[in-house]
């Protein structure tokens, strides 16, 4: 039986039904729920197209496609670039079929994704990056997708705070033991902590590569949209805010978004330690099973996070389009 693939039809209902299959998938991520996905939309410039595989009256994927007009060009993407979304991409639900029919079924959801995004939007260029749990991406490469591996860093929380302390590195333990009275790290909810968390993050993009800029109302959007998975620290020296960071959680995972700028002020504590350390620690405390720290892909930033002794996790930049196209490629990667 083929795939049949359509895109979801705004309803009243209609981020209710797209959020019940997203919760049965376990290759999503926070960034597919329905929420933030109309966050995107509305920031982004482009339009949502909520693709739903289904074999006969049975959902088996969703794929989130965003279709952007840049003068001449139609792109489809997924994520859009400029937004700070790592991954998106499609997504699989659970089935027991064996491993030929699975591969069979999965290859033949793309294909009918793929044709449905051809035939619907028609984009000179096609880019996507997927989550670490999608894993198998040949029927990207059976499509003629260019498909490069990338890579982020997976924290293990399941034996509990005490088991992740451990395997700290001895200057990441010294940082988070030490003794720095005026320094405290603080959740936050309020728009004017959001806002200041998103200034310095720009800062830090402009002063390193002048490439993604944040809007903090985009930023208040994504945190509206998604509620309780959307949280927010920042840390105080002399009651002074010097840094932050923008998280979300999402079932068992913790997922580092934004944050950890470099203070403004030099100051005597390793607030991005404390910081970091604060966030981690309080996922494992509530039973939360990996932290997604990210940054694996960039030296320096690796540098830095593998003091946690996190893994490394694999995930897939999928991309296709012909020579002409590359011009839009470059501006994806720095725009990302």
């Amino acid at each position: 039986m083929s795939v049949d693939v359509r895109a979801l039809e705004e309803s009243s209902d209609a981020a209710e039904r797209w959020d019940r299959l997203v919760e049965r998938s376990p290759q999503v991520t926070v960034f597919h729920r329905h929420g933030f996905l109309r966050a995107l939309e509305r920031h982004g410039g482009g339009t949502l197209h909520a693709l739903v595989g289904s074999k006969g009256e049975t959902p088996i994927g969703v794929f989130p496609v965003f279709e952007l007009q840049k003068g001449p060009v139609t792109t489809a993407v997924s994520p859009p670039p400029g937004l700070g979304v790592p991954h998106l991409g499609p997504a699989l639900l659970p089935g027991g079929r064996k491993q030929r029919k699975r591969e069979r079924l999965d290859a033949r959801f793309v294909e009918a994704c793929l044709d449905w995004v051809d035939t619907t939007v028609d984009p000179s260029f096609v880019h996507g990056v997927t989550s670490a749990d999608y894993g198998d991406a040949r029927a990207f490469q059976w499509n003629d997708f260019d498909v490069t591996p990338r890579y982020t860093y997976e924290l293990d929380l399941s034996g509990g705070v005490e088991a992740v302390r451990e395997r700290l590195s001895r200057d990441a333990r010294t940082s988070i033991e030490g003794d720095y009275p005026d320094c405290e790290v603080e959740r936050v909810e309020s728009d004017d902590a959001l806002d200041y968390v998103v200034e310095r993050v720009n800062a830090r993009y402009d002063a390193n590569d002048g490439g993604l800029h944040l809007s903090p109302d985009y930023v208040r959007d994504v945190f509206d949209a998604l509620g309780e998975h959307a949280r927010a620290h920042v840390v105080r020296v002399d009651g002074e805010r010097v840094s932050g960071r923008l998280q979300f959680r999402d079932g068992d995972t913790l997922r580092f978004w934004q944050g950890s700028p470099k203070p403004e002020r030099d100051v005597e504590a390793p607030v991005n330690d404390l910081l970091n350390w604060t966030v981690i620690r309080d996922a494992a405390d509530d039973g939360l099973e990996i932290a997604d720290l990210t940054g694996a892909n960039t030296r320096r930033v690796a540098r830095y996070k593998a003091k946690y002794n996190p893994t490394p996790a694999t995930y897939c930049e999928l991309e296709r389009g012909g020579t002409a196209m590359r011009v839009a490629s470059d501006l994806y990667r720095k725009f990302r």
